[in-house]
């Protein structure tokens, strides 16, 4: 799936896709970096636990594409997503369940 996104990815980037990793289980979040970063397209550039610190994460290191967990306990998927794409309309956010 991510392969297909690097390849459609809109803009024509003369640099590796920087991604951000949201999702309040560690471990899923350390195993998807684990393959990301095996991806020479790809770059991680964070990882955040929740809604709220990943939008903090986010206007720290400026991602490209942000992978965002759905069910997460306090700001969810959803209401993180909205609050992303406000700040950065030009961002991708693809949600994880």
């Amino acid at each position: 799936m991510l392969q297909t996104v690097v390849m459609r990815f809109p803009v024509k980037l003369n640099r590796r896709l920087r991604v951000l990793i949201v999702d309040d289980h560690l471990v899923w979040r350390r195993t998807l970096r684990m393959y990301l970063t095996s991806l020479p397209e790809l770059k991680v550039v964070g990882e955040a636990a929740d809604g709220r610190s990943a939008l903090e994460v986010c206007s720290i290191v400026q991602p490209d594409v942000v992978l965002l967990d759905i069910n997460m306990p306090g700001m969810d998927g959803f209401e993180t997503a909205r609050s992303l794409l406000y700040r950065y309309p030009k961002l991708w956010v693809i949600g994880v369940s």
